[in-house]
């Protein structure tokens, strides 16, 4: 199974995709910030890290910054966010992120793009292997 770090400052994101995105496939650790997720992965190490962007104390592009300085440069992240300006779009990009999702959530679309994630992931990683 799939482990996903989900970080967001909102219980009702949280709450909302971790039951989207929980079954058999998957297994979501929700976490409410920036703090918590560092703290999470001095522990674990999960597939994919969801992120939103604006978070308190801690925004998902420093978070992408703090997660890859401590050396998890191979954990996809993917992040929300309401601004969908293409300005908005290419930071997440510049950022670090893999892909990026437009808030409010369309469930069908967030398991597409988790799923491409993994997908790519697991292609990485056979081809680092072999």
């Amino acid at each position: 199974m799939k482990q996903i770090l989900l970080v967001d400052d909102s219980r009702t994101i949280l709450a909302e995709i971790k039951a989207l995105l929980s079954g058999e496939e998957y297994s979501v650790t929700p976490v409410a910030s920036g703090a918590q997720a560092l703290k999470y992965l001095s522990v674990k190490t999960p597939d994919l890290i969801i992120s939103d962007v604006l978070m308190p104390e801690m925004d998902g592009f420093r978070l992408i910054s703090e997660i890859r300085r401590e050396g998890f440069a191979d954990i996809p992240v993917m992040l929300m966010t309401a601004d969908t300006s293409e300005e908005s779009k290419q930071r997440c990009i510049e950022a670090g992120a893999e892909d990026f999702i437009a808030k409010p959530i369309v469930p069908a679309v967030l398991k597409r793009r988790v799923a491409r994630i993994m997908e790519l992931s697991e292609l990485k990683k056979s081809s680092a292997e072999g």
